[in-house]
């Protein structure tokens, strides 16, 4: 089962974290070091998630394209692009839902 943590509290998601041994997915969440809101995820957890190979997404769909460019504007290659748009979403898929 994916664990969803958008929009829960730090100790709910370190106790995710602490519980599954699958990945854990922030759908939909910004960086409260942007804009510090309480449903907004603050750094030492974004860092946990990167760490655990876990996921965020934190940008609406419409926005990918100009992300993307801007990404490969500084530097990133296909591999790193092809992970952050959606890539490393599709692993953590295969991965707790066991498909090649």
């Amino acid at each position: 089962m994916v664990l969803r943590c958008s929009h829960t509290g730090g100790r709910t998601v370190r106790e995710a974290m602490d519980a599954s041994a699958d990945p854990v997915i922030f759908s939909h969440s910004n960086a409260r070091a942007v804009w510090d809101h309480p449903r907004n995820i603050p750094d030492d957890l974004m860092r946990a998630c990167a760490e655990r190979g876990d996921d965020l997404r934190m940008i609406a769909p419409r926005r990918l394209p100009a992300l993307a460019q801007r990404l490969v504007d500084r530097g990133y290659g296909a591999a790193a692009l092809a992970k952050i748009m959606g890539g490393n979403l599709e692993r953590i898929a295969r991965q707790v839902w066991k498909t090649g």
